[in-house]
């Protein structure tokens, strides 16, 4: 019974030491972890999120008194930490005891990117040249003074974007910087540039968790640079969706399909879609929009017969409502060219055509139809 007293009181002894308490990590170390969990790409959204909770929860316990600050090593952690758009915790408090101005600036800066405050920030990160700053802190300071660049100096914040991604290449701050360059060239209806960087960043980033939202942001530009593409600009944005997942590219390029053929571009809807037919498991929907697509160009030549049977084989329960319109008003048009003799058959096709006329009309029938059915 002693024994057992006199083991317990050690045990109690033993937690309280400092050899135990010394079992919490340096804040340096937890940030290290928190980065290496930002920048796996082969992490679920999920995976990362419950990962990154933890480590938040661990660096707030361990960084939550001046004395776990006092190495610049790690207050220069936190820095690129939130300079790379990590999220704030009370602990932070403790590390603005900073040695030196510019380093203070890059902490107060820091923070105040990571409490949104942009004017704060700007004035504190903005007089720090990021060639001169610690190593690690170069790249995450030359991305968050690109992000906060004011509209009208896009020479200075693409130098920055391309610097960011020099200094840290590989990761966040690369991909992060690259999908702003590509956000600037858009603003800037540069499409060579576009497509260039688009190209870099599917070699680099396609497995990212980022990806798909990467292709659904720019959707509306990759309609827009194809459907203003040559053939060879087209041959370039097919090389850089082919780069992507079989669900993303699909997508992507049933859209160009769509948008081009109601733009007129009849070309350019068959192009779009003609390599989805090569993509596997495609559901029932993709293979059905996937055909009516690449067949409708068809009904203007003299394969049209042919066209209009090929039509009857679309499964027509799969195509979604505005498909359903495309489909029917290709037929009506098909049937008005066929209908025509030789004479008036260029007429005909003149009047039936630009089809996208047609189709938003046939399109504007169904959503009344819908209105009045409600």
């Amino acid at each position: 019974m002693i024994r057992a007293c006199f083991f317990a009181v050690g045990i109690c002894a033993l937690c309280a030491s400092p050899v135990a308490a010394a079992a919490s990590r340096p804040p340096r170390e937890i940030i290290s972890d928190l980065m290496r969990v930002q920048d796996d790409f082969r992490r679920t959204p999920s995976e990362a999120s419950s990962a990154r909770l933890a480590l938040e929860r661990e660096l707030q316990a361990s960084g939550g008194h001046a004395e776990a600050w006092k190495d610049r090593v790690d207050r220069d952690a936190l820095a690129i930490y939130l300079l790379r758009g990590g999220v704030k915790f009370t602990a932070w408090s403790f590390a603005a005891n900073a040695a030196s101005p510019d380093e203070q600036a890059l902490l107060r800066g820091a923070i105040a990117l990571a409490e949104n405050k942009p004017a704060d920030a700007r004035r504190f990160l903005e007089p720090l040249d990021p060639l001169s700053a610690p190593p690690g802190v170069a790249g995450p300071l030359a991305l968050a003074r690109a992000r906060l660049w004011q509209k009208g100096d896009s020479a200075d914040q693409s130098y920055l974007l391309r610097l960011a991604r020099l200094l840290e290449p590989g990761g966040l701050v690369e991909e992060t910087a690259l999908r702003q360059e590509i956000f600037l060239a858009t603003e800037q209806n540069d499409v060579d540039r576009f497509i260039d960087l688009s190209r870099r960043y599917a070699n680099r980033f396609q497995q990212s968790t980022y990806a798909s939202n990467f292709l659904s942001r720019f959707e509306s530009y990759y309609v827009r640079a194809w459907i203003a593409a040559n053939d060879a600009d087209r041959e370039r944005i097919d090389r850089v969706l082919d780069q992507f997942s079989a669900h993303d590219q699909t997508e992507l390029r049933l859209s160009l399909g769509r948008e081009a053929l109601l733009s007129g571009d009849l070309e350019g809807a068959r192009t779009a879609v003609s390599r989805v037919g090569n993509i596997e498991g495609l559901a029932a929907q993709e293979a059905a929009r996937s055909r009516l697509y690449e067949l409708v160009p068809g009904i203007f030549g003299a394969g049209r017969q042919d066209i209009l049977e090929k039509f009857e084989k679309i499964d027509t329960a799969a195509l979604p409502r505005e498909d359903i319109a495309i489909l029917s008003a290709a037929r009506s048009i098909a049937e008005t060219i066929g209908g025509a003799g030789a004479a008036a058959q260029s007429a005909a096709r003149r009047e039936a055509y630009p089809a996208a006329d047609v189709i938003r009309a046939s399109l504007a029938d169904a959503d009344r139809a819908l209105e009045q059915a409600k």
